[in-house]
């Protein structure tokens, strides 16, 4: 009999918050099944609370795995949901008050039911952190949390893998999810007139004006004002979890920030080169800034060169990407990848214009079913 696809596990080159519609509907499967599905993010964000957090204690981008994270959590439970709603709170009001807002529901955390040893390591280092906030930090629009997530790297001195696994179990995430790698670093791009962009959240058209020529290279840098360019690596285990899939998805979201961007760290592209699974590209159905004047031939050439930059030696197109989920009437797009298996299904939501999380996982489902391609 042959090997199902859900029998090694999956893995998911997430994107940001595009992707957690689908995630939360994808979960309810994965768990009824006992399939493991592995979600990694990028830790680049410079933007809004994150890059407050970042300026003062010097931690990757937190937003995008805590955000996946409680968007994975058991919703089937009281105690899990209670912990996930207060956490996806964010502060707001008048600044003056607030660090007592923020001590409030800090206390409030706290006295949520439950007991378990990893939600109350992460609420003593979330009261520590609290003590020791600087004067100069500006808490408005801040995330719970993402401020407990950093007081258990900034005080708990575990790795942003140890803190993830933490705050997993302490909402019951049904599923995993980590970003690419850990380090401090932040993404730059280039555009067509040769001008450089630092700082991820320039370039989604989130909150600062759309870019408004094509982006035509991206790289990490060392800092959120300079251009030096950075070298990372992914760890071994992430290669191996990569290396071992049997379904690979390169997922909806930002194209360069969320997807591209995790390519950057050596070898990621290696350790899907080594990967017999099923390799699938699901491209953005909305508008996406970061894709200004690139087609969707041309977007997916970009992803295949960026995979491409790792190897030692070039491999076929197919053996980094071999199958694309389209939305019905998108196939003449992708004429010129005649080998790769083309799958066209309604996928488009009525309401957002993006994914229909019902519909995706519906697709996604039939994939997970079927033996690899190879």
């Amino acid at each position: 009999m042959s090997e199902s696809v859900a029998d090694q596990g999956l893995v998911f080159f997430s994107g940001g918050t595009a992707m957690n519609p689908i995630a939360r509907q994808l979960k309810q499967y994965t768990s009824l099944h006992h399939i493991q599905a592995q979600y990694f993010l990028t830790p680049f964000d410079s933007g809004g609370s994150s890059a407050e957090l970042r300026r003062h204690f010097a931690v990757p981008a937190l937003g995008d795995l805590r955000s996946r994270l409680l968007a994975l959590s058991n919703p089937n439970s009281s105690i899990h949901t209670d912990r996930v709603h207060l956490l996806e709170q964010r502060l707001h009001g008048e600044r003056s008050t607030l660090k007592t807002i923020l001590q409030q529901r800090t206390d409030a955390l706290q006295k949520l039911p439950g007991d378990d040893p990893n939600w109350s390591w992460l609420c003593m280092h979330m009261q520590a952190l609290l003590l020791q906030l600087p004067d100069d930090f500006d808490l408005f629009g801040a995330s719970l949390g993402n401020l407990m997530m950093c007081a258990g790297l900034v005080l708990g001195q575990e790795s942003l893998q140890q803190i993830s696994q933490r705050f997993a179990l302490a909402v019951d995430a049904q599923g995993r999810a980590d970003c690419i790698v850990s380090d401090n670093l932040h993404l730059a791009a280039r555009l067509a007139d040769g001008r450089n962009i630092i700082g991820q959240h320039r370039l989604t058209g989130k909150n600062h004006a759309p870019i408004n020529l094509r982006i035509t290279d991206s790289w990490l840098s060392t800092d959120a004002a300079y251009s030096r360019p950075a070298t990372c690596q992914i760890s071994v285990h992430t290669a191996n979890i990569i290396r071992n899939a049997s379904l690979i998805v390169y997922c909806p979201g930002s194209f360069h920030s969320s997807l591209m961007a995790q390519f950057l760290p050596r070898g990621v592209g290696t350790a899907i080169a080594q990967s017999s699974a099923l390799k699938l590209y699901m491209p953005n159905l909305g508008h996406d800034p970061e894709l200004y004047d690139c087609s969707p031939e041309q977007a997916l050439n970009m992803l295949i060169q960026r995979l491409q930059a790792d190897l030692a030696h070039a491999v076929r197109p197919e053996m980094l990407v071999n199958t694309l989920l389209l939305q019905r009437g998108g196939e003449s797009h992708y004429k010129d990848f005649k080998t790769m298996r083309l799958i066209a299904a309604e996928l488009r939501s009525a309401s957002t214009g993006h994914h229909d999380p019902v519909a995706s996982v519906e697709q996604l489902r039939k994939l997970i079913a079927a033996p690899p391609l190879i």
